[in-house]
């Protein structure tokens, strides 16, 4: 048991900023008429109608375990997928040394998901007035805006990539983020149970650009529900 985590949760600072946070997403669809929901995240159910009031996913629980062990390992996050903010927030407020990268499409690609073009840009502003200096947010394809990044900041000494955007990119992500990323570098592959995740993973580790990590060594909690490698 990481009483580092449990430490977190329990604490007033961390129940306030995640109490803000939901709030401030709430009040951006609610002004919009819609309903108060968002797609899925490492704390919540996907499309879950007044979210704020559920208690976290279970079966989320290594995850969360995972990304706050690896924060504190980490000096600079690079998330594609930031969704409502709540992983980052999670990893800001875990190591508060570290800098973090956040890009999301933040438009409504499938008609089917939440409203993330209104509630992700509210999220964005959140974080980076919430964490001066250490947040920068990017609307935009992450197969636009990983390649640009890496190409404006070679010396950006990415040590830690989150990969909870599209299912099936992560391979081009990795492959265009790899020169700003440091050797040894964590790779989080989340929702590892959708093959397209598997897929690339595969293809990463043929082709050498990733190495399996032993969880247990690593100190993780295995999970099916995200992969952790390393860039090599």
């Amino acid at each position: 048991m990481d009483d580092s985590y449990d430490d977190l949760m329990r604490s007033q600072a961390w129940c306030d900023a995640l109490a803000d946070l939901n709030a401030t997403i709430a009040d951006s669809l609610r002004r919009h008429d819609l309903p108060v929901r968002m797609n899925g995240n490492l704390f919540y159910h996907h499309k879950q109608r007044d979210f704020f009031r559920h208690p976290f996913v279970p079966a989320f629980e290594p995850k969360r375990r995972n990304l706050v062990a690896l924060a504190r390992r980490s000096t600079r996050l690079f998330e594609i997928g930031v969704n409502g903010g709540h992983s980052l927030l999670l990893a800001l407020m875990a190591n508060p040394d570290l800098e973090c990268v956040g890009v999301d499409v933040c438009a409504q690609l499938d008609p089917g998901w939440a409203r993330v073009d209104i509630y992700v840009p509210a999220a964005f502003d959140w974080l980076e007035a919430s964490f001066p200096g250490r947040v920068e947010t990017i609307a935009g394809n992450s197969l636009v805006v990983a390649p640009q990044y890496a190409l404006d900041h070679p010396d950006a000494g990415i040590d830690l990539l989150h990969l909870d955007g599209a299912k099936d990119t992560h391979l081009r992500e990795v492959l265009a983020l790899r020169d700003a990323m440091r050797p040894g570098a964590f790779v989080v592959h989340d929702d590892f149970n959708a093959r397209p995740v598997q897929r690339s993973d595969r293809q990463l580790r043929r082709i050498r650009v990733t190495e399996a990590l032993d969880p247990g060594v690593a100190g993780l909690n295995d999970t099916r529900w995200h992969m952790v490698r390393r860039l090599i």
